[in-house]
């Protein structure tokens, strides 16, 4: 309710600041949820902010409620942000928050790459509430007259990271005071330092060790190089979570880097990915029948306005002036990056197709138009770039349509 607050504030002083909030009910505390989300839809009510208000009707599959549960939140949030075409998308995560995390990352399976913090601004995700503790955020809120309401579950013991705030925490502070907290603070940020040069080495890496062949993706491996073990570990785990669009491990990356000494000639790698070792390396084929291989071109028609948006359609509207002819199609390869609707920086083309769901043994028969200077424009069947999307300044249009074959 703060961070809302805050926001009011801010739409006060600045007017053209457009507001819409996001709430979702888990039903774990029956009448205590319907409450919280009362008051919610109460103050954007006497505010003329949009509310948003989602159910969550299905029950935990996986036995971890609050994972599934966070996923279902960012799904949700992704797909409402799209649709009111917001630039920001904004959760109150405050220093506690920070805290907990860190120290439960460190207890339940750190590595050098995930001690990091929160981050302030990730993306289009921004947490303004990062730099004020618990304690800061209740004493501005009883000196302001915010109402709030406590979750009771936070109460419990149900639930590890409870566990840890309510017992493990209170014996560090009354050992260490608040030291430990800078302390983890401190290593969290050279974690972060780490993940960042790591990421950019990897990126290098890549350019080099991944080839695209007609059998699948080839990363080379050259045991005899001059990579710390546990560097090269790092990029092939790396490598195969790009390609596979999966989660793999640093664990079973370094059982991959030994197998290939092993003299075996395939390794499981996923339910539908598999490894083959080959000269020079690792072949990662995809278990799946051969698909139909289409060949598409991409029509540019002038108009004076604007078509129906059509949700996976295959053709779309742009601002003219913002296109840059001529037009190509082709599929993706590695290192593709796409600019979505609403976000105001690029992402991996793969992150999109994961936010997206779009199936993997489709992903590689998408079409993407691409601009004169290689930029996608529009993933086809699925959304058109941010860079070249109608804007209030449009006055010309271009409808572009996709249209296929197969090929013979």
């Amino acid at each position: 309710m703060v961070m809302l607050d805050w926001f009011i504030r801010l739409r006060n002083l600045h007017p053209t600041v457009k507001l819409s909030v996001f709430h979702l009910n888990h039903q774990t505390r029956p009448g205590e949820n319907e409450a919280d989300e009362d008051l919610v839809r109460n103050v954007c009510g006497g505010h003329q902010i949009p509310f948003f208000g989602r159910t969550w009707t299905r029950k935990s599959t996986t036995g971890n409620f609050q994972n599934e549960a966070r996923k279902v939140r960012l799904d949700l949030l992704n797909q409402i942000s799209g649709e009111v075409q917001a630039d920001w998308i904004c959760t109150a995560h405050h220093a506690d928050d920070t805290a907990e995390t860190s120290l439960y990352r460190l207890l339940t399976g750190a590595s050098l790459i995930n001690l990091g913090p929160m981050k302030p601004v990730n993306g289009r995700g921004l947490k303004p509430l990062l730099a004020y503790s618990k304690p800061d955020l209740h004493a501005w809120a009883a000196e302001n007259g915010i109402s709030w309401r406590e979750d009771s579950s936070n109460l419990g013991d149900d639930y590890l990271r409870n566990q840890l705030r309510h017992h493990l925490v209170p014996v560090l502070n009354s050992l260490f005071g608040y030291r430990w907290e800078a302390s983890l603070k401190h290593l969290a940020a050279e974690s972060n330092a780490a993940s960042a040069f790591l990421s950019e080495a990897f990126e290098d890496w890549k350019k080099k060790a991944v080839i695209s062949t007609d059998d699948g993706w080839k990363i080379e491996i050259d045991l005899n190089s001059l990579y710390v073990e546990s560097l090269l570990v790092f990029f092939l785990n790396q490598a195969i979570v790009t390609l596979t669009g999966k989660p793999f491990g640093l664990k079973k990356a370094g059982d991959l880097k030994a197998w290939l000494s092993s003299g075996k000639a395939a390794r499981q790698i996923h339910s539908d990915w598999v490894a083959r070792r080959v000269q020079g390396g690792i072949l990662l084929i995809r278990k799946a029948t051969t698909p139909v291989w289409t060949a598409w071109h991409v029509t540019v028609t002038p108009a004076q306005k604007p078509a129906a948006r059509q949700k996976n359609s295959l053709s779309v509207s742009a601002d003219r002036s913002r296109v840059k002819e001529p037009l190509s199609v082709r599929f993706r390869k590695p290192g593709d990056r796409f600019r979505p609707l609403g976000m105001n920086q690029e992402q991996k083309l793969s992150d999109f197709f994961i936010n997206r769901k779009v199936e993997r043994t489709l992903r590689d028969q998408v079409p993407l138009v691409t601009d004169r200077d290689g930029q996608i424009i529009w993933v086809g069947g699925y959304e058109i770039s941010d860079t070249v999307k109608e804007t209030g300044q449009t006055t010309e249009w271009v409808h572009l349509k996709l249209e296929s074959h197969e090929k013979n």
